[in-house]
């Protein structure tokens, strides 16, 4: 679990249909213990990114709008912990969901879950070639502040 920095950009294509690119960077510390070792800390970086379609189940011209999500995620390591990893970055898919709560004609609060689905290719330390690779789920659950660029996207307003 980490608290990751990001942002999110949205382009509406019609009324209900648009698209959402993201960008989250999780920066952390990891412990580890290993026989021979000790303990050691070490950087453990992840970045995250997508870019996927989104349909409005109620359009933003609600006061609270409902917004359903699909489409192609990346997931890139690096620091120290995964300096001597091959493979670095993951490609899968994502699916997700968000509430966005109006308040005034510019500003918006928005909560959202996204689940970023793949089987990594990575061959992260402490687990070896012959363990089995399952299907990861990484759950991203975000709040954010929304607010058109430019006053653009003041359709039914």
């Amino acid at each position: 679990m980490s608290l990751t920095l990001g942002g999110r950009l949205g382009v509406s294509l019609s009324e209900r249909f648009g698209l959402e690119f993201t960008g989250a960077y999780a920066p952390s510390d990891l412990r580890v213990s290993a026989t021979g070792l000790g303990d050691q800390s070490q950087n453990a970086n992840v970045f995250t990114g997508s870019g996927r379609v989104s349909y409005q189940l109620v359009p933003y011209t609600s006061p609270v709008a409902f917004v359903v999500t699909g489409g192609v995620g990346v997931i890139n390591r690096s620091g120290d912990f995964y300096a001597n990893v091959q493979n670095k970055t993951d490609v899968g898919g994502t699916l997700g969901a968000s509430a966005r709560f109006r308040l005034g004609s510019l500003l918006r609060i928005q909560v959202s879950a996204e689940d970023y689905i793949y089987k990594p290719k990575a061959e992260i330390p402490g687990f070896g070639p012959a363990d089995e690779k399952k299907t990861q789920n990484d759950i991203h659950l975000s709040v954010g502040i929304g607010i058109p660029l430019l006053g653009l996207g003041q359709r039914g307003k």
